[in-house]
């Protein structure tokens, strides 16, 4: 099984020329060996303005991963991860 992997910064400047290139989806996951509907996902959730803005895109998805990190630092101090720990084996729900 594969593991998922981010587009990283270089494969997005690629995506933004190939863009105005007017190339199609299938060719830009051909030749970045990637899957068609985890590029269109890209453009579209990082789409700006008129279209497709690399730098953009990765400012976004930089700002998606510190949020990301951000949210689980909680655990790491051993008595929030103490508590969360005897709660849930005491039968409450994660939510």
């Amino acid at each position: 099984m594969k593991k998922y992997r981010r587009l990283n910064e270089y494969e997005r400047d690629l995506l933004a020329l190939w863009q105005g290139e007017h190339l199609t989806l299938r060719e830009y996951a051909r030749r970045l060996g990637r899957n068609v509907s985890r590029l269109s996902r890209e453009i579209k959730r990082n789409r700006w303005r008129e279209g497709y803005v690399a730098i953009h895109a990765q400012s976004k998805a930089d700002e998606r991963e510190s949020k990301k990190a951000h949210g689980k630092q909680e655990l790491k101090n051993p008595d929030v991860y103490e508590y969360v720990t005897d709660q849930l084996r005491g039968g409450w729900s994660p939510d």
